[in-house]
């Protein structure tokens, strides 16, 4: 599981901005034994992640993983 990053200082640097992240169930399709993708290992055995935003979109277009957001 991925640890929580710190908040980093706006552009203006006065307020804190705490990236967002999303919590997911991540899984192989079965055509599949194991899969990459955003830096991350995937295979049949679901697999419980907190991804970015940049994360999920490349998880989330990729079709030969079968995601249920949690």
């Amino acid at each position: 599981m991925m640890a929580r990053r710190q908040p980093t200082p706006s552009a203006h640097g006065t307020e804190a901005v705490t990236p967002r992240t999303h919590r997911l169930s991540v899984r192989v399709s079965p055509e599949a034994a194991r899969r990459w993708r955003a830096g991350l290992c995937f295979d049949a055995a679901p697999r419980i992640v907190e991804v970015s935003d940049d994360q999920l979109a490349a998880i989330e277009a990729d079709r030969m993983l079968i995601v249920e957001r949690l």
